[in-house]
């Protein structure tokens, strides 16, 4: 589960370059949003803590090639999702079951079947959503513990800036150095006058 603090609201983003800039914004080291944001222009974006998450489990059967997909809804615990093929007088059957995690704040993708499953989870009432593949007879564990952003102008990536709180403000400007110009990100607590 992400461990971004519940805020007050949404987290804004100002693009102040006179470039327009893409936004890449990631959990744990995944990719879990990509957009652009106008010169001068800014974003109001909605926490992805606001409630539960929905997780979309597929899996296609390689001697039939039928697809099954899975929903689930997981709420802001730990939790290991048990992904399992059975079969009962002759008929196949997919599922996916919830179990308690041990880990605190991780949540743990079994798969116990015999081919890869994708997981796509999705964080409702924001944009973002992660997806992930687990190989046949194997664990992934996803801490969701990191959120970070990075911004590109000009074909010039900035570095990597931790979100520590959702109630913040994130600026992107120009830094020039030796001549030469790199995007910058800068993330502030709200002001109570906005951006």
């Amino acid at each position: 589960m992400m461990m971004i603090p519940r805020p007050t609201g949404p987290l804004r983003i100002l693009n102040q370059t006179a470039l327009h800039a893409r936004l890449r914004f990631r959990c744990d080291g995944f990719p879990i949003w990509d957009t652009w944001i106008e010169a001068g222009s800014n974003l109001a974006v909605p926490n992805p803590n606001a409630g539960d998450i929905m997780v979309s489990t597929a899996l296609v059967d390689p001697v039939t090639n039928v697809a099954y997909t899975v929903p689930s809804r997981i709420s802001r615990k730990s939790v290991r999702l048990v992904a399992k093929m059975f079969f009962a007088a002759g008929a196949g059957s997919f599922s996916v079951d919830q179990e308690p995690f041990d880990q605190a704040g991780q949540v743990g993708l079994l798969n116990l079947t015999s081919t890869d499953l994708r997981f796509l989870f999705r964080f409702p009432d924001s944009p973002f959503s992660l997806s992930t593949v687990v190989a046949p007879q194997a664990e992934q564990i996803l801490g969701f513990t990191t959120l970070d952003v990075s911004a590109t102008v000009d074909g010039i990536t900035s570095a990597a800036t931790p979100i520590k709180s959702w109630s913040s403000d994130v600026v992107i400007g120009i830094d020039y150095q030796n001549g030469q110009k790199f995007p910058q990100m800068k993330i502030s607590a709200h002001e109570s006058n906005g951006l």
